[in-house]
């Protein structure tokens, strides 16, 4: 057994018993009884955090930020302080939650963490250990999930983490587990390589016959590197983005392009699935933008495998959560084609051993890497045939 293998039997070695008492109990045992709360950062995640205080227990008395610029604004009606001044005056009264989501070395939870207790901050806390304790309300929460929902799942990790093709790829996928089994967000081990997303070098070479599938095409992120890396010279492209705003900004920057180019780059408003259905988009112009019940724009999906009839060489997915069900409506294409796959796989905390075997038993010739495209976030599995 590997040093690796050894890390991860040792991380999967916690009973699912033991991990559904800690889920429950560790919020009230970080917070020792206290009540008052103060939220260390007011973006989106902090908002939401807010307004479910409010409703189980007390509205949180303050927000801090390290935003200079935020401080002495409200927000939610109440103030948002400098992590000074907040820990100066609540520090020994209020339980500080750490409601942060960027990456970033200085804004990793533990950072946080030493910084709020070196304050004088007596009682601080992640937002997950919350979230676990509300699980029925706020879970899952991006890749955010319950760690005995792993435990559960043990065969099925420690077979995604056998079919992996290279040490890299396998030493990563165990930090990961380590990640999702942890009460914060964190930067893992360390910084990842300077590597092009869904590009990485060493893993495969592009022609200069492409045909591109990119799902999740935003405006244009990824068909920029794209055309880059093939000299603009490729056989076509098919991009999907269901965002509004974005589908504009991507089809202005083909405008831009030779017509050449342009005759061969087909884009569409759908949404990829392996149903013909509707949905309700959160479109928000940016990355972020996900079907969601708050969504305003009703958007319709089809299924890849009905809409692409050419020979795929390269398939990308970047789809908020709804890679297992592109790949399953892309199957034909798939067990035809070969093509090279990027799909991501942060989305959602199963998705780091659901992919992989999903994608393996639709074509068992495939080689599977993991690779890892910054501090916490755009982790991809590619497969190689």
């Amino acid at each position: 057994m590997t040093a690796t293998e050894q890390l991860l039997e040792q991380m999967l070695s916690v009973s699912v018993d033991e991990s559904i008492e800690n889920e429950a109990t560790f919020y009230d045992r970080a917070t020792r009884g206290m009540r008052q709360a103060v939220l260390y950062g007011s973006g989106n995640l902090g908002k939401r955090v807010f307004r479910f205080l409010g409703d189980v227990q007390e509205l949180p008395i303050a927000f801090c930020d390290s935003n200079p610029s935020l401080w002495g604004s409200f927000i939610e009606g109440v103030p948002v302080m400098s992590p000074d001044e907040a820990a100066s005056l609540y520090g020994e009264t209020a339980t500080f939650i750490i409601c942060t989501w960027s990456p970033g070395q200085d804004r990793t939870h533990p950072a946080i963490f030493n910084r709020l207790r070196l304050l004088g901050c007596r009682s601080v806390v992640s937002f997950i250990p919350l979230f676990w304790k509300y699980h029925e309300k706020l879970l899952p929460y991006n890749r955010v999930d319950l760690p005995h929902l792993l435990l559960a799942a043990k065969d099925q990790v420690r077979e995604a983490h056998s079919i992996l093709n290279d040490e890299r790829s396998k030493e990563e996928f165990v930090r990961q587990v380590g990640r999702l089994l942890a009460d914060h967000l964190d930067a893992l081990d360390e910084e990842s390589p300077e590597e092009d997303i869904y590009f990485p070098e060493g893993l495969f070479t592009l022609t200069d016959h492409e045909f591109f599938v990119d799902c999740g095409a935003f405006d244009g992120d990824t068909l920029r590197p794209f055309l880059k890396a093939v000299n603009n010279l490729f056989s076509g492209v098919h991009a999907f983005e269901p965002d509004p705003e974005n589908l504009r900004s991507l089809r202005d920057f083909i405008k831009t392009l030779s017509p050449d180019a342009q005759s061969k780059i087909v884009t569409s408003g759908n949404a990829v699935s392996d149903t013909v259905s509707t949905f309700m988009l959160d479109a928000q112009g940016s990355v972020s933008s996900c079907i969601s019940d708050r969504g305003t724009v009703e958007i319709s999906s089809v299924v890849l495998d009905d809409v692409i009839t050419e020979p795929v060489s390269y398939m990308k997915m970047d789809i908020e959560g709804f890679e297992p069900m592109a790949l399953c409506g892309a199957k034909r294409i798939i067990q035809t084609y070969a093509p090279r796959l990027a799909v991501c796989m942060y989305h959602r905390q199963d998705h780091l051993w659901t992919l992989p075997l999903q994608i393996k038993s639709y074509h068992p010739d495939y080689k599977l890497y993991i690779r890892r495209h910054g501090t916490l976030f755009d982790l991809v599995c590619y497969a190689v045939p």
